[in-house]
């Protein structure tokens, strides 16, 4: 599972530096996923949960056309919804999920639903601004979270 998922990761997507080949990612993203996912069916554990939405998260942020927007969604969502079931306050995964979630449904014409998303990822990232201050990735969470907001109010007029 770890070989597909770092071969995944060194080929594509936004949350790391990548070669940007985001479909060969998806590929290997998708086999890391059945691995996790199978093993989280022989031993569900929170360990496993923590795979898993390791992997959906990163997975649904690839760039996608717009015919697996849906699909990217779902990922996000799953992904998302495995941090907040455990209970796990992972701020960097968290605002990821809800960013790109936010820009799926841009992109879908869901204005409303995308700039709560976008609320959600704009308030993990001020507290975590708060707590760290000098964090420049979460000065950048912020912005990109009020970039989000604007962009779905502005193409939702």
């Amino acid at each position: 599972m770890l070989s597909y998922e770092h071969y995944g990761y060194l080929q594509g997507g936004p949350l790391v530096a990548s070669l940007g080949r985001t479909e060969v990612a998806r590929t290997y993203m998708k086999k890391a996923l059945e691995a996790a996912g199978a093993n989280a069916a022989d031993r569900p554990t929170s360990s496993s949960a923590a795979e898993l939405r390791g992997l959906l998260i990163p997975l649904g942020a690839l760039d996608v056309p717009p015919s697996g927007l849906a699909e990217s969604l779902a990922e996000l969502r799953r992904g998302a919804g495995l941090l907040a079931r455990n209970g796990v306050t992972d701020g960097t995964l968290a605002i990821a999920a809800h960013e790109y979630a936010g820009r799926r449904l841009t992109a879908m014409g869901r204005y409303t639903e995308a700039i709560a998303e976008h609320r959600v990822a704009l308030g993990i990232a001020e507290q975590f601004l708060t707590a760290h201050p000098d964090d420049h990735a979460a000065r950048r969470s912020v912005l990109d979270a009020n970039a989000g907001i604007a962009r779905a109010r502005t193409l939702a007029r």
